[in-house]
């Protein structure tokens, strides 16, 4: 109830800054969407490991409608996509953090939400240019300074980093 109020005072703000007319309309509807793609991307984080996570469980869950949720995530590539790279992203944490460094691969694909470890696989290696177990030995060996920002693959890793950060 808290965030609801929270929620229609911006408005109400936003509103009376805006004003009444068509721009004040629109400022109001692009606070809505900033504030209600905030909101999805919260949810995703926090459900990362499901491997239920889906467009349809989203919507289910939330009770918004398809049509909403890909509008929110399209300047993202789209929701599966967000997803994919939020759980790619946190993969790449798990493999280089000491803490999980006894976790076999398929373990920490499974904590990811990853039901396949060859789909995750094949998946890291497009994105970061090198499997999970090679990311892993260039990390041991203090070569991850030259991997991670080189080529195509740095790109993408920092288009990852971008897109990812107001997403916690």
């Amino acid at each position: 109830m808290a965030a609801r109020q929270r929620k229609e005072r911006q408005q109400a703000l936003i509103a009376a800054f805006a004003g009444s007319s068509a721009s004040g309309r629109d400022t109001i509807a692009r606070t809505e969407s900033a504030t209600s793609l905030h909101a999805l991307r919260r949810f995703i984080e926090a459900h990362l490991y499901n491997m239920d996570l889906r467009p349809e469980f989203i919507c289910r869950q939330l009770g918004i409608s398809r049509a909403k949720l890909y509008r929110a995530f399209e300047p993202m590539g789209g929701v599966s996509h967000h997803i994919l790279q939020r759980r790619l992203t946190l993969a790449y944490r798990m493999l280089i953090d000491p803490a999980d460094a006894d976790q076999r691969v398929g373990a920490i694909a499974s904590r990811c939400g990853f039901g396949n470890v060859s789909v995750f696989s094949r998946a890291f290696r497009d994105a970061y240019a090198m499997s999970p177990t090679e990311l892993r030995d260039a990390f041991e060996r203090d070569e991850l300074a030259d991997v991670r920002f080189s080529g195509e693959a740095g790109f993408g890793t920092m288009s990852r980093w971008l897109l990812g950060l107001d997403a916690a």
